[in-house]
């Protein structure tokens, strides 16, 4: 199953995260943010040392969503 989380690097995103990889494993997890808050790209570390892959998107701009994968 994938998964995309949008706010990834906010404190609920984040904490989705964590707690989806602790129950399954299997799961295809990535996320998005627009990192507009202080300290994003400190979750952004921790989750990519968690094999999360962290696209930087704004889901409000077309271009962006279309470029995720």
């Amino acid at each position: 199953m994938k998964v995309l989380i949008t706010g990834i690097c906010g404190f609920a995103g984040s904490s989705i995260a964590r707690g989806l990889q602790d129950v399954e494993s299997t799961i295809d997890l990535s996320g998005t943010d627009n990192f507009s808050r202080p300290g994003s790209e400190l979750n952004r570390t921790a989750l990519r040392k968690l094999g999360v892959p962290v696209h930087h998107a704004d889901l409000r701009n077309a271009s962006d969503v279309d470029a995720l994968p």
